[in-house]
């Protein structure tokens, strides 16, 4: 080896530091090792003699390499520097032989095209490949832990082209007790090449595999494990039946260390494909009934799934409804609240399904209207009354609760999540890599995350909906016109019933008269909402809408945007929906306005206002004090525009229980023991905008006598956000 080193006059090598960033390595390659001349430049050697040396120098290195068992023989240098040194050369010289083999061969290589290397017997780079794979063998096996990472990691460098497959599948059981190595970066790096390493021949096993290892895994490695197996079971499953096996399996096993991506993505897949639809519903009830307590993600899976296709197994033995509602109330106690309003809005949709069982349902829902939770409390008091017999309420029921359409293709998140690091320019030990891991098809992957993708509108999973906002190109080709504002003078006749209702409600009934009937479904997450529109014709099948139009009135300071558009014909007893996506850019005070104009038999025309306003976009404050509260009160001041007061009056006698309801339904959090005055609600809440966040402060002043109330807003910008729904 010691020929090869480079000496302070070489002019035909340069200087590019090695480094392993293995933990358990205490002696690192110094940065001040020579090493070949980094691939951009050796790609420009045009002289053919030159190159055809390159070549034998390559081979001879790796022949003479090969002749040692790495970090074993007795007779390796014991100075560490030294040994480092010709590390750091023989590994450079591997990466530099992967990288001109592959670039003979693989079109989709950037360099390939105009690679002098090219003229170079593709059977030569095939031999050396080989040697290659054969050093990388007994490197990955080596007793020194920096050389068994710098192995791993050649061997997933070779990994990414599709030649080298077969030749390092003959190392796969090594690799995999490469998992079980005492050092974090090891098996980091082993999980890499596995990942890298499978393709159709090997898939189930190298699944299965580690999925067996799975439960013991290091912490820190897991949720990385759980999206690879993720992405193998999807990218190579030849069995629709297996893919819901080894996912839901998967989910069950790893519980909190799974990202949201995964499930998100099982329900995508099941709700896309009808013909899995039965089989995953059976599967997941299992699963849910032998869950232990705690695994939340197998709980939503399992409402979501069973909300939308527990009909298709409720006749089959231990699928039956009761047997579906009994396994998720099974789960209540140890979910968060997130998880335990998904299961809610499963029980309202077996209400629907199962009217055997809405007896039960009914008296879940009656317990938890009185919840401490507010989200809680307030999804299962607005279910109780879609499940009541008032007049109505079973259209609503039914509209609210109709099958969730077909997810729209789209990139999928856990390649995403996987190449996120890759897209950023991911560091391996201080160098960036120039090739990625998840063997060949990385590159194309890559490739398309990098595209911009139009984003589509996607479906409502039990009230959980995460927005996309289109760009302005996709608007234009929607079509969707801008209008200017409308008075609320122009407003239809009745409208107001259904805006206030909704103004502490996430969804329900926006307008109805005798020719139709507008619901509302709706979203937040900080500046971002979405609203779902749907618009029913009431009139008998065979009298359709014609000319069917809706148009939005634009405010200062709330952008919108929609994808797609509704028909222009609606037909008798049909139904139609239009999502808008909201993004609030600063503090607004008008809410939007939405024209519906059709023909039925004449033109019609509704103005209607949507209940999107500035609380919608708050999230309660952490609760604090009064020395606090007012310390903050005094420091905003009164001065305009960071306080707003309004005098109104009360609908009806002054209710202080229902007040407080009210304040907290606006998403305020009431401080209890902080104004002097103990009828007064003192409440703070924290407005999310595209500029920030807006901190908020509420007094709200009753005065008993006279039915009237006074409300003062102070804010770290200009707010107005009244509770005037007293």
């Amino acid at each position: 080896m010691d020929m090869f080193l480079p000496t302070t006059n070489t002019t035909a090598l340069a200087f590019h530091g090695s480094k392993s960033p293995c933990s358990a390595c205490s002696n690192t390659i110094p940065h001040q090792v020579r090493s070949p001349l980094p691939v951009n430049l050796i790609s420009r050697v045009e002289d053919e003699s030159i190159r055809n040396l390159l070549y034998q120098i390559l081979q001879t290195v790796l022949q003479q390499a090969a002749a040692v068992q790495p970090a074993q023989n007795p007779s390796q240098p014991k100075n560490i520097q030294q040994s480092n040194a010709m590390n750091a050369v023989l590994f450079e010289c591997i990466n530099l032989s992967i990288h001109l083999a592959s670039s003979l061969t693989d079109p989709t290589d950037p360099t390939s095209p105009s690679n002098p290397l090219a003229t170079i017997n593709p059977s030569t780079a095939t031999q050396l490949i080989r040697q290659v794979a054969t050093l990388l063998g007994k490197f990955i096996t080596a007793r020194e832990t920096n050389v068994r990472y710098l192995g791993l990691e050649a061997m997933s460098h070779l990994a990414s082209h599709e030649e080298s497959l077969e030749i390092l599948r003959k190392h796969q059981q090594t690799v995999l007790l490469a998992l079980r190595d005492k050092d974090i970066s090891v098996r980091r790096r082993a999980l890499d090449l596995l990942y890298s390493m499978c393709d159709a021949s090997n898939a189930k096993y190298t699944v299965q595999e580690l999925l067996r290892t799975l439960p013991t895994a290091d912490y820190s490695l897991r949720e990385e494990m759980v999206l690879k197996i993720a992405i193998l079971a999807e990218k190579y499953a030849t069995e629709s039946q297996w893919y819901v096996d080894v996912t839901l399996q998967l989910i069950s096993q790893a519980g909190a260390q799974v990202p949201e991506e995964v499930w998100f993505r099982i329900v995508q897949i099941v709700t896309n494909n009808e013909e899995l639809q039965e089989y995953a519903s059976k599967t997941v009830l299992e699963h849910v009934k032998t869950a232990p307590l705690g695994n939340e993600s197998i709980v939503k899976v399992g409402a979501y799934i069973l909300g939308e296709f527990g009909h298709l197994i409720a006749n089959a033995a231990g699928g039956e409804p009761l047997d579906q509602f009994e396994a998720l109330k099974g789960k209540w106690e140890t979910s968060s609240a997130a998880t335990r309003g998904m299961i809610l809005s499963t029980y309202i949709k077996f209400v629907n399904l199962f009217p055997e069982i809405k007896g039960r349902i009914v008296a879940v829902l009656k317990q938890y209207a009185l919840s401490l939770d507010t989200e809680i409390q307030t999804r299962a008091a607005e279910y109780l009354v879609m499940a009541s017999d008032s007049p109505g309420m079973e259209e609503v029921l039914i509209t609210v609760c109709e099958e969730m359409p077909v997810f729209e293709a789209r990139e999928s998140a856990l390649l995403r999540r996987v190449h996120r690091g890759a897209l950023e320019g991911e560091r391996e030990g201080g160098l960036k890599r120039t090739w990625l891991v998840g063997g060949k098809d990385a590159r194309g992957e890559k490739e398309a995350l990098k595209l911009k993708i139009p984003r589509k509108s996607g479906g409502v999973a039990n009230g959980h909906v995460v927005p996309n906002t289109p760009s302005a190109a996709e608007l234009d080709l929607a079509g969707l016109q801008i209008i200017a504002e409308d008075p609320e003078s122009l407003l239809s006749a009745g409208w107001q019933t259904g805006h206030d209702r909704l103004l502490l409600k996430e969804d329900g009934l926006l307008f109805e008269d005798s020719m139709i009937q507008v619901g509302l479904r709706s979203e937040y997450h900080g500046n971002l909402g979405r609203v779902i529109l749907f618009f029913g014709n009431k009139l008998a099948p065979g009298t359709s809408f014609s000319s069917f139009t809706v148009t939005l009135a634009s405010r200062p300071g709330l952008l919108y945007s929609s994808p797609t558009l509704p028909g222009s014909t609606l037909e008798g007893g049909a139904q139609s929906q239009w999502v808008i996506n909201f993004d609030a850019q600063t503090p607004f005070s008008d809410a939007p306005t939405v024209k519906i104009t059709f023909v039925a038999g004449s033109l019609q025309t509704l103005r209607l206002k949507l209940p999107v306003v500035l609380h919608k976009f708050m999230a309660p404050a952490p609760a604090f004090g009064a020395e606090d509260f007012f310390k903050r009160w005094k420091q905003i001041g009164a001065k305009e525009p960071w306080e707003k007061q309004l005098i109104f009056a009360s609908f009806g006698k002054i209710d202080l229980e229902r007040a407080r309801r009210v304040v907290a339904g606006l998403r305020w959090t009431i401080l209890s023991a902080v104004d002097k005055v103990e009828e007064n609600i003192v409440g703070a809440g924290v407005v999310s905008t595209g500029q920030g966040k807006v901190g908020c402060l509420l007094r709200l002043e009753p005065n008993l006598e006279k039915a009237l109330w006074r409300v003062t807003v102070r804010g770290t910008d200009n707010c107005m956000i009244f509770p005037r729904t007293l």
